[in-house]
């Protein structure tokens, strides 16, 4: 059971070599590029996310909405479904996150606002089809 993600290091040296030689984005010389990234893989990995995010949505939604939560507590409902789904995906890319993502941050709340909708329609939907009809 491999990553799932792909590698966003340059393949030429590869990242066993960048790993042994201490070799890491953030500590690029003043005059050193650091956009040094695999565009494809990148692409990959945020579609990945994208991919998880709106699962969590559609899920989180439907058990939102089969609870009857309303208000804010619905919304709370959300972003504590989204942030433990942040942990677990930290959790999987491991000590080496700095591979697959530019940066933690974009591991952990990217596209969290952006499946807001997806939610809120599955929640209001299941809210009626259970508590109202």
């Amino acid at each position: 059971n491999g990553p799932i993600w792909h590698v966003l290091a340059p393949e030429r040296g590869g990242s066993e070599a960048c790993r042994s030689s201490g070799w890491h984005p953030s500590r690029a010389a003043p005059g050193q590029s650091r956009s040094a990234l695999n565009g494809a893989a990148l692409q990959h990995n945020a579609f990945l996310l994208t991919y998880c995010r709106t699962a969590l949505a559609a899920v989180s939604g439907c058990t939102a909405g089969i609870l009857g939560l309303t208000g804010l507590l619905g919304f709370a409902f959300y972003m504590l479904a989204s942030g433990y789904l942040s942990c677990l995906l930290l959790a999987k890319a491991g000590r080496a996150r700095w591979r697959y993502f530019p940066s933690a941050w974009a591991l952990a709340s990217s596209g969290v606002m952006g499946e807001l909708i997806t939610y809120i329609t599955f929640w209001t939907f299941l809210y009626g089809m259970v508590h109202v009809y």
